[in-house]
């Protein structure tokens, strides 16, 4: 018999939930240095980015429903993603 894994079992409970984060300081960050020509990776490697992440386990999830960033870019079927402007 399966049953699901919570994340209580694992010991994980006191992990916050990702409402209520402040992502939009780091959605504006993403989509200015989007729009500059730098790479969403080389983005995501800085250090405002990764200080954020180390608060927050659930940014970049969040970042990928931030309506900000869903403006700035589109999904591409044969690249992943481009700017849309």
């Amino acid at each position: 018999m399966f049953l699901p894994l919570m994340l209580h079992d694992l010991g994980l409970d006191d992990v916050p939930a990702p409402e209520g984060r402040t992502t939009r300081d780091v959605a504006v960050y993403v989509a200015t240095e989007l729009l500059t020509g730098r790479s969403l990776f080389a983005i995501l490697g800085d250090r405002f980015v990764m200080d954020r992440l180390g608060d927050n386990p659930f940014l970049l999830d969040e970042l990928a429903r931030e309506p900000l960033l869903q403006g700035v870019v589109q999904p591409a079927p044969a690249v992943g993603l481009k700017l849309a402007a």
